[in-house]
């Protein structure tokens, strides 16, 4: 289980699961983050997700809600 990244500001966290390739169906890193974190936001992105190049274009702050 693992989780690509995590944002954090303030009080706002976001989980980032980072997919390539054919989606896997679920993805049990974001889940376990999601599980032991429920205020938290989830984004995957890449396959399944918001597209990579996305992903990398936006600022950090501008993945965030409300942002």
């Amino acid at each position: 289980t693992e989780l690509d990244f995590v944002l954090r500001r303030g009080k706002e966290v976001m989980g980032i699961e980072v997919k390539s390739g054919r989606p896997r169906g679920v993805a049990s890193g974001l889940d376990a983050f999601i599980s032991e974190h429920p205020k938290a936001k989830a984004l995957i992105t890449g396959s399944g997700g918001i597209p990579l190049k996305t992903f990398l274009e936006t600022p950090a702050s501008g993945l965030l809600p409300g942002h």
